[in-house]
């Protein structure tokens, strides 16, 4: 029996107001597959009505209330307030302090620098100890890091690059990285 406006209608508006985003993000995934059972039968398929759009906009609107407000960005003073709670001779430490400075200074997520778990680690995930990190110095004295990460959120397996550019204080992401070579990191198969 194919579901009609009416139905689908109600299904949105029954849950309107109690969720936050977008309410096709929640009962869209049921009202999708309903779709598709209606695809696979040949029989009429009412998800594309003016009534059940307009519900599906009142519902939004009634759920971003429920959403939560966006977080502050990390700030150097938060960096600082973390370095100065660090032992980086410490394996431990030091890979805290190479991960927290490589994702704030390279933009990256902290996916993308960590590892779940021990027995987590993928080599086409994650980082490996064994991975080639490019050290330079320029003309002007100025240094920088750079290494193949081998999957991020946005290019999948084609992976990226993370550079990162030395600074002149104790927020410096190439230091961190030169010294968790120096520490002899055994946490695991990773880099950090």
């Amino acid at each position: 029996m194919p579901a009609s406006h009416i139905l689908l209608t109600a299904f949105v508006s029954e849950y309107s107001g109690s969720v936050s985003g977008k309410p096709q993000d929640h009962q869209g995934v049921a009202c999708r597959a309903q779709g598709s059972w209606h695809d696979v039968s040949h029989a009429p398929w009412c998800g594309d009505d003016r009534w059940l759009e307009l519900a599906r906009t009142t519902a939004n609107k009634q759920g971003s209330s429920l959403r939560r407000p966006p977080r502050p960005p990390a700030t150097t003073e938060h960096l600082s307030a973390l370095r100065k709670h660090l032992d980086i001779s410490q394996p431990h430490d030091a890979a805290t302090w190479a991960i927290a400075t490589a994702a704030f200074w390279g933009c990256r997520r902290l996916g993308e620098l960590t590892v779940p778990s021990i027995p987590g680690f993928s080599p086409s995930l994650h980082v490996h100890r064994s991975v080639l990190i490019k050290f330079s110095t320029n003309p002007d004295g100025s240094s920088s890091a750079s290494l193949h990460l081998p999957w991020t959120k946005t290019t999948k397996q084609e992976g990226g690059s993370l550079v990162l550019t030395g600074r002149s204080d104790h927020l410096c992401p190439v230091q961190a990285l030169k010294n968790i070579r120096e520490t002899g990191s055994v946490i695991s198969l990773s880099i950090f």
